[in-house]
């Protein structure tokens, strides 16, 4: 066995330049094109164009808000002196829809691209980013593509223009 001659360190370099904030967010904001990309290309993936998907979309908060307000408004009456208790869960229960879907969409966009992760280099958080911009996204295009305007959608629009109280 030989052994490799010693050859001096021509540049030293810093171990922690990688893990700095405003270099990775930087890394993060020049990729901002990709991660538009992705979104809009898992939005056209999804198939909003069907009728079922876009009344279940407009359905399903409505019978949570109606659960909500047939349970605690009228059976419990925990109205808790709220003047206007309907509204005041409609903001809750879609918030909540909201966020908890783009948060399972991001944990899930990092389990499901594992391979991809281990693979390449890129800023790890372009996966949930583009995951929550997807969830968010799917709010808006179920919103104006509504052929008929009900009075559920007039709500969300205006429940999510007013935010909580």
């Amino acid at each position: 066995m030989t052994a490799l001659p010693h050859q001096p360190l021509t540049e030293l370099r810093d171990v922690f330049s990688a893990s700095r904030l405003d270099a990775y967010l930087a890394r993060l904001w020049s990729r901002r094109e990709y991660i538009s990309f992705v979104a809009v290309s898992e939005l056209r993936n999804r198939q909003m164009t069907t009728v079922l998907g876009n009344l279940w979309h407009l359905l399903n908060p409505a019978l949570s808000i109606a659960t909500y307000y047939v349970i605690f408004g009228l059976l419990l009456n925990v109205d808790r002196g709220v003047d206007n208790y309907i509204l005041f869960i409609t903001v809750g229960v879609l918030l909540f829809a909201d966020i908890q879907r783009a948060t399972m969409a991001g944990a899930g966009s990092i389990l499901n691209n594992r391979g991809l992760l281990q693979s390449l280099s890129f800023p790890r958080a372009m996966l949930p980013v583009a995951a929550t911009i997807t969830e968010f996204g799917s709010e808006k295009v179920v919103k104006w593509r509504c052929h008929s305007v009900t009075p559920l959608a007039l709500l969300r629009n205006s429940a999510s223009l007013v935010g909580p109280a």
